[in-house]
C-alpha cells in the first residue's frame, strides 16, 4: 500500500507537479495577490492509490441516527459572486466541510484531528520547519494550527502551490471516506 508520503514524494520529484484531480486552473472568484485555485469538476477515479486508505466503521448505529445528525448540521449562508454564481463558503469550525471542523481520521497510521492539521503539518514539513510540524501534530485547535502554519521560516510559496492541492485531496479523501 502506498503511503501519503510516497505519493507526495513521487509527485514532488516530477518535473511538473500535478494533482490526482488534474491540473488546477485559476479561480475566477479570486483576484490579486490572493488568487486561488479551483479543482474544476474532476474527481479521483477508482484506480487512484488514495482509494486504498483504511476506512473506519460508521459511527452511527442506524440510518435514523445518521439522519438526525445530518439534520443538526449547520449550513452556511449562500452568497452570490459578482458573476451570479452561487457559493457556500465554509469558513468556520461549525461546518462539516470546513478544514477547521474537528473530525478524526487516520493517514499512514497517524491520527489527525482536522484536515487543517494535516495540511499545515505538511506545509511545515515542505518548508523545512520540522519543529513547527511537531508542534502542529501535538495541537488539536484548528485556529492555533493555522496560526502556526502561517509563520514558517523559509516558506517557498511557488513550491507549496505545486503540492498543496494534492495534500488537501489526501486529507479530504481520508476525512470523508473514514467518516461516513
Amino acid at each position: 500500500m502506498l503511503s501519503a508520503r510516497s505519493i507526495i514524494d513521487s509527485h514532488f520529484g516530477a518535473s511538473e507537479i500535478v494533482t490526482p484531480l488534474g491540473i488546477a486552473r485559476d479561480c475566477p472568484y479570486s483576484k490579486g495577490e490572493k488568487e486561488g485555485r479551483c479543482l474544476g469538476k474532476a474527481w479521483l477515479s477508482d484506480d487512484e492509490p488514495l482509494t486504498r486508505l483504511t476506512r473506519k466503521e460508521n459511527p452511527f448505529v442506524c440510518a435514523e441516527e445518521q439522519q438526525e445528525a445530518f439534520e443538526k448540521m449547520q449550513t452556511p449562508q449562500i452568497v452570490t459572486a459578482l458573476d451570479g454564481t452561487k457559493l457556500a463558503p465554509f469558513f468556520t469550525k461549525r461546518f462539516v466541510f470546513s478544514n477547521h471542523y474537528s473530525c478524526s481520521f487516520i493517514i499512514d497510521n497517524i491520527n489527525y484531528s482536522s484536515t487543517e492539521q494535516y495540511y499545515m503539518q505538511w506545509k511545515a514539513i515542505m518548508s523545512g520547519n520540522e519543529d513547527i510540524a511537531q508542534q502542529i501534530s501535538n495541537c488539536h485547535v484548528a485556529g492555533d494550527i493555522k496560526r502556526m502554519g502561517s509563520h514558517l521560516r523559509g516558506h517557498d510559496t511557488a513550491k507549496w502551490r505545486k503540492i498543496c492541492i494534492l495534500i488537501m485531496t489526501i486529507a479530504n479523501w481520508a476525512k470523508y471516506s473514514q467518516n461516513v
